[in-house]
């Protein structure tokens, strides 16, 4: 489960991906195995402490892909699930 943020995540974003964690976990029940990660390009502290607290991850990813020498985009953005 992915909660994506095109601004700065908060506490507010930690809770709502949890909730979705924890919704889709009960639909598939106790064996399956759910991973939230909030991705987005800045994440507040406190967020980033209840993220670790509640078992979730962050990954940093840019609002807008950057632009090469020549002014083109570079579409070249890691993967949020490498880890």
């Amino acid at each position: 489960m992915v909660e994506l943020k095109r601004g700065r995540a908060t506490q507010h974003a930690v809770s709502q991906l949890a909730r979705y964690v924890r919704s889709v976990q009960q639909t598939l029940g106790a064996q399956a195995t759910v991973r939230g990660i909030l991705a987005a390009p800045y994440i507040t502290a406190p967020a980033r402490l209840e993220l670790e607290n509640r078992g979730l991850e962050f990954r940093e990813i840019s609002a807008l892909p950057d632009q090469g020498a020549s002014g083109a985009p570079v579409s070249a953005q890691p993967s949020l699930f490498e880890v």
